[in-house]
């Protein structure tokens, strides 16, 4: 049988009208898809892979077989990470403080994220979000991982993160870079 991302994949159906139509039954597809179909369904449309694709793949190197072709687009994405530890078990504490703007975990998070971006260069957000999501134990991951933007907002608004990060054009979007104050921004 079929997962949802492969018939999005071959009937060109939005994945928002498929997951309506799996709910109210008229739909016979798997009810879960593995996370290999969510990948290569996320690659084929030429999307970046999330934060918790890129936690699988870090965790589970042996899925990078099972992609493919699109296994060295995996790849690429897997390795602008660089060597990625978890952050420390305080810090995922902090997540929901922070999301919340609680200035102790806020500060406690802008800490975490100036020791953690490396002295040369711009890193995407992917590069702390991963490591963040990483000290999250598995089973609270889905939940977490959808404060993460609202985390390093509230992180990017403190006053001591002002010169650490930038908003740059990609395409119709801008995507958020951090580097160390002023290492690797043209100001």
């Amino acid at each position: 049988m079929a997962s949802i991302h492969e018939m999005a994949q071959r009937y060109g159906v939005q994945m928002k009208k498929l997951r309506w139509m799996a709910r109210e039954g008229a739909l016979n597809c798997d009810a879960e898809s593995p996370i290999t179909a969510t990948i290569l369904y996320t690659l084929r449309c030429g999307n970046r892979l999330t934060v918790s694709q890129c936690v699988a793949l870090l965790e589970t190197p042996a899925l990078f077989e099972t992609l493919g072709r699109k296994a060295d687009k995996a790849r690429k994405q897997i390795a602008e990470l660089g060597s990625v530890r978890g952050a420390p078990a305080n810090i995922a504490a902090e997540l929901a403080g922070a999301a919340a703007g609680d200035p102790a975990s806020v500060q406690a998070l802008v800490n975490w994220c100036k020791a953690t971006i490396p002295p040369a260069g711009e890193v995407p957000h992917h590069y702390l979000a991963v490591r963040l999501l990483m000290a999250v134990p598995a089973n609270l991951r889905q939940f977490e991982e959808k404060r993460l933007p609202r985390v390093l907002l509230n992180c990017r608004r403190s006053e001591e993160f002002a010169g650490w990060w930038r908003i740059a054009p990609m395409g119709s979007r801008g995507i958020t870079l951090y580097s160390r104050q002023g290492a690797g921004f043209d100001l």
